[in-house]
This record gives structure tokens, C-alpha cells and sequence, in this order.
């Protein structure tokens, strides 16, 4: 073995080496108030993943590979310290709730398959992940269950909603359960033509529910009314908003929040086909006055890096973006930070304009008092990232879990937060980081090979032309001004070829203009040609100091592919990020 083959053999070894090391990579953050992203595990399903926060402690829930339910625990640092697959007797578990007691107990929810069709579930667990109570099921027999919603009454009791998944046999049903886990109250039905209910407590314990009701076939109703626990009804039932489907559309929602001051339900309506496309609707309306309610469109950009303005946020975030501009063509799946507070986020999976084309991100979104604030962009990882649910800790820290596209039928499950405990760790340089730094910039050097036509095409033009000179005067060396100028002459045609013929279908000055939008005025006038004309003369001149050659087309071809490459270089890094 020759000296390059231990040379490409000692790489080899390293990158095995590092790899071994790297351990599990966090995946990027788009926005300062957010950590990495944690990976916690992987999903056999493109559902939510259960999340409760409490003190110093996160708790997820997810289906894993074998459609079983797994639990993790997560530390105040975001390391996760346990995780197991429930020993649960259900089989094909899906859509998984927790609910966090003050006295730090897990209360678990799940649709599970049995003979007569899709089951609710309930458990209890301790604060380790162990099961404290019999398995119940709670749905009532022959019900195929689709939605779920629950929450702690002022007696410390869960009152739990839930109905079918489809329209055929409609209805909303409550039940309680009582700190020990044995239901108080049986299934009763309180809404007999309603499906997808959604719930919220405000501060002084009054119960807060929206629905919907298919009054024809294309048609969604979304209602709201208060319920009353004791008495186990609903006050003055309200239309809120009603929804019309068109064709290969779907509705998803409804999720309801609350601020100090109003009320807010949340739905999704999705173009499913050849073109998809996702836009989320609100209705809002001061509390203890439904009828008032109005609806609009959140609207956000779908810029990849916003420019953020400080903001003075309840929960645990200080900065947003503004609203205005492009509208993202797809925003869904909304989902709430529970109970109620001067402000309201919202968390949806948002399409971003990246440089490697769109892509699906997180992103949250901000309201009060009816209007949106601002936003953030929390993501930036390489896959499609979806369904996140997000809650607060006591400290009113926000923690957020998501999952993101593996390949088929798999998913990432992955975590972060505002902690600034969380924080400290995630976002620490780690050998991974170095790792996978390394890959960009290899693959921005692939970019730059894979562009080589690219650069021909720069050079096709300015090169004929000297041909011509050449044919014409028969001077091959910079011996005569004619030389010289015929070189002047092609050095500009292919600064303007470099300018006008873009390698990525559109030129580079754009991007900067997204990338750099402060310096991106003195690049779109003279100056990012005038700084490649400058390097590759610099390069010609020092070829020419160092050779006896006067070449005329030894000296172009040096401008030519300094000047060329340079710029593929930097439109690679461009397309990875660095810039």
C-alpha cells in the first residue's frame, strides 16, 4: 500500500472513529430562545407525542415500533434519565394523552384495538413511569373512539371527553375519574351530535368546550359552551363558526385556548393530492361573550431566518418576528400551551422557503387579546418535521416535542425547549456538531464539482473570443497591449456570464439578499464582482510572478477558475447554510 492509501485509509478509520463517538445529534434550532433539538426515540406513527412538564421533570409518550406505548423521562437539563415500553394488555395503541397531577402523578389515556372495535384507555403512573392502577377501559362497547380531552376539575377529579372518530355515530360523552383512579361518574352523553371535543380550564376552574356537528355532508359546525362538572351539563350552547369543504379537503381541529380575555379555537383545513397545501383559521371572542366570536386567517411568512424584534413575553421567550410579508402555502396542525395566561402560543408545522427548496418546520405562534404578536421559527432540522404538542412547566418555561420524518413508516421523536437549563446542554459544541460540520462542507465541495457545467458555461464564451484573437492576430503570448486587452476584454464577458448564469436556476445575489440583507445592497451593485475580479486577478499576478510563461490563456484560464470556483464555493455554502 502506497503513502495515499494509508493516507485514505488513517480517513477512514477517523471518520468511523468519530462517528462511534458522536453519539445522538441534536438537530438545529432557527430561533435564539430555543435549544436543539433532543432525539428521544423513534415512531411507528405520524401522530402527536404525549408531553407534561412539571418541576424540573418532562414526561413523553409515544407508539413505538411494536404499536406498543413508550415513556420517557426527561431531567431540568433535558437529558433523558429513563424510558421503557409500557406493559400495557392492549394491542395497536395509538394517540396517547398524559395528564400531570399535583402530586406528581401520570395519568395515561391511549385508543387501543379490542374485538368491538377502537377502546379508550386509562392508566395511572408514578412519577418513575410504573403502572399504579388497573388498566380501565372507559369507552362504552361497539365505539370505534377518534378524540380525547381531559381536565382537572377545582376537586382535584379529571373530567374526561371524548367521541367516534367519525360522523356516523356522532356524540360527546364525559365520565370522572377520581385521584384514585376509579371512575365517579359514568359515560354520559352531552353532546349527542358532536365529535372532536376540545377543552380547556381557565384560572377560576370553569370548563371551557368546543366541537363539531356535520350538519351535511361538506359542512363542519364548530360549537362552543362552558360545562358545568357537578351537574354534569352544558351551559348555552354557541355556533362559533361553520367550515365547508371542498374536494380533497381535510379539516383537523378543533383545539381550543384561552388568555385572560378571550377564547380561541383553532382548525386546519389540508388540500390533500397532487398539490398540498394547509391553512389554519381561528375564531376568537371575549370570554363570557361567544356570540361576539370572529374568525380570521393566521398568515405567516415563510421565511427560514426572520429578522426578530425583542419582546417581552410571559412565558420563557424574548424575542418575535413580525407577521407581515409572503404567506407560507401550507400551516397546520395547530396545537396550545394549556390553561390561561395574558398571552396564548400556538405551535404548527409551517412550510419554509429553505435554500434546498421547502420544507416542513415548526413554528410558534404568539396571540392576545384576539391578535397575533409574532412568531418564531423553533426548527430547522433536514426532514419534514410534524405534529407538535407543546406545554409549560410551572416556571413557565415552554417544552415542546414533535416528531420528524425517517423513512417509511418511521419518525423521529425529538424534544426541546426555552429552559435555560435545557439550553445550557443542548446547545453545546459537541464532537457530533464537528461531525457533521464536516459533512456540509464536504457535500458544499460536491456542490461545487457537481456544478462544473456550470462553470464551462462561465468560460465557454470569454474563451471563444480569445480564440478569435488568437486566429486573427496570432499572439498567444502578453507580449503586446492587444494581448492584454483581448485578455481585459475576456476577463469581463465571463464576470458577466458569472453574474447573469446562475448554478442553482437563480442567481446568487438573491440569496444574499435573504442571507445577508445588511450587506446585501453593496453585493447587488459593483461589489461582488468588483471582489471576484480582484481575487482572480490576484491569482493571475501571482501566476505570472512565479512562471516564465506569458501565456495569454495560461493567464485567463488562472483569473478564470479562481474567480469560477470561488463563486460555486461560495453558492454552496450558501445552499448549506454557512452563509
Amino acid at each position: 500500500m502506497g503513502k495515499r492509501g494509508r493516507f485514505l485509509a488513517l480517513l477512514l478509520l477517523l471518520g468511523v472513529v468519530l462517528g462511534g463517538c458522536a453519539g445522538p445529534r441534536t438537530t438545529p434550532r432557527a430561533s435564539p430562545d430555543w435549544s436543539k433539538g433532543q432525539p428521544v426515540g423513534m415512531s411507528a406513527l405520524n401522530q402527536p407525542v404525549a408531553i407534561q412538564a412539571g418541576e424540573g421533570v418532562v414526561y413523553l409518550t409515544w407508539v413505538d415500533g411494536e404499536h406498543r406505548l413508550h415513556w420517557a423521562q426527561l431531567d431540568e437539563k433535558g437529558r433523558v434519565v429513563a424510558d421503557k415500553s409500557l406493559d400495557l394488555p392492549t394491542r395497536s395503541s395509538q394517540r396517547p394523552r398524559l395528564l400531570l397531577d399535583p402530586q406528581g402523578r401520570l395519568h395515561l389515556f391511549w385508543i387501543a384495538s379490542k374485538e368491538e372495535g377502537q377502546g379508550l384507555y386509562y392508566v395511572q403512573l408514578s412519577a418513575s413511569g410504573e403502572i399504579i392502577s388497573d388498566p380501565l377501559l372507559l369507552s362504552l362497547p361497539g365505539m370505534e373512539v377518534g378524540y380525547v380531552a381531559s381536565g382537572f376539575s377545582a376537586q382535584g377529579q379529571i373530567e374526561l371527553f371524548w367521541s367516534q372518530a367519525a360522523y356516523g355515530r356522532p356524540g360527546v360523552y364525559n365520565l370522572t375519574i377520581d385521584p384514585e383512579s376509579l371512575v365517579t361518574s359514568p359515560n354520559s352523553l352531552i353532546a349527542s351530535r358532536g365529535i372532536a371535543p376540545t377543552l380547556q380550564v381557565d384560572q377560576e376552574g370553569t370548563f371551557h368546550l368546543s366541537w363539531l356537528e356535520r350538519p351535511v355532508y361538506d359542512t363542519r359546525q364548530i360549537y362552543y359552551a362552558t360545562f358545568d362538572p357537578e351537574r354534569r351539563v352544558l351551559g348555552e350552547v354557541i355556533g362559533i363558526a361553520e367550515v365547508v369543504l371542498r374536494g380533497g379537503q381535510i379539516m383537523v381541529g378543533p383545539v381550543l385556548g384561552l388568555d385572560l380575555k378571550n377564547g380561541y379555537i383553532f382548525w386546519s383545513i389540508e388540500q390533500r393530492g397532487r398539490a398540498v397545501s394547509g391553512d389554519t383559521f381561528y375564531a376568537t371572542f371575549p370570554l363570557g361573550r361567544p356570540v361576539e366570536s370572529v374568525v380570521m386567517g393566521l398568515r405567516v411568512p415563510p421565511t427560514e431566518r426572520p429578522r426578530y424584534d425583542p419582546y417581552a413575553g410571559e412565558y420563557d421567550y424574548h424575542l418575535l418576528a413580525s407577521q407581515e410579508g409572503a404567506v407560507s402555502t401550507f400551516l397546520s396542525r395547530p396545537w396550545v400551551v394549556d390553561g390561561q395566561r395574558s398571552e396564548l402560543p400556538v405551535v404548527v408545522s409551517i412550510n419554509i422557503s429553505t435554500r434546498l427548496g421547502e420544507h416542513l418546520q415548526i413554528a410558534m405562534l404568539v396571540l392576545s387579546q384576539g391578535q397575533l404578536k409574532g412568531y418564531q421559527v423553533v426548527t430547522a432540522t433536514k426532514m419534514a418535521s410534524l405534529t407538535p404538542h407543546i406545554v409549560a412547566d410551572p416556571r413557565l418555561g415552554l417544552h415542546l416535542a414533535w416528531i420528524d420524518t425517517a423513512g417509511f413508516e418511521e419518525y423521529q421523536v425529538l424534544y426541546a425547549s426555552t429552559s435555560p437549563q435545557v439550553k445550557e446542554v443542548l446547545n453545546r459544541i459537541t464532537l457530533a456538531d464537528v461531525v457533521d460540520k464536516g459533512g456540509d462542507l464536504i457535500t458544499a465541495l460536491f456542490l461545487v464539482v457537481g456544478f462544473a457545467p456550470v462553470l464551462i458555461a462561465w468560460i465557454v464564451l470569454p474563451l471563444a473570443l480569445l480564440l478569435i484573437f488568437y486566429f486573427l492576430t496570432g499572439q498567444g503570448e502578453l507580449t503586446t497591449l492587444g494581448a492584454w486587452v483581448a485578455l481585459g476584454v475576456a476577463m469581463l464577458v465571463q464576470l458577466l456570464a458569472m453574474i447573469f448564469i446562475s448554478p442553482g436556476g437563480r442567481d446568487l445575489l438573491p440569496l444574499l439578499a435573504i442571507s445577508m440583507p445588511q450587506v446585501a445592497p453593496l453585493f447587488t451593485s459593483r461589489l461582488f464582482p468588483i471582489l471576484l475580479a480582484i481575487l482572480g486577478l490576484g491569482a493571475m499576478a501571482f501566476y505570472l510572478r512565479r512562471t516564465r510563461s506569458r501565456s495569454l490563456f495560461g493567464a485567463f484560464f488562472v483569473f478564470a477558475f479562481t474567480a469560477g470556483i470561488l463563486r460555486l464555493f461560495l453558492f454552496a455554502l450558501i445552499r448549506m447554510g454557512y452563509i
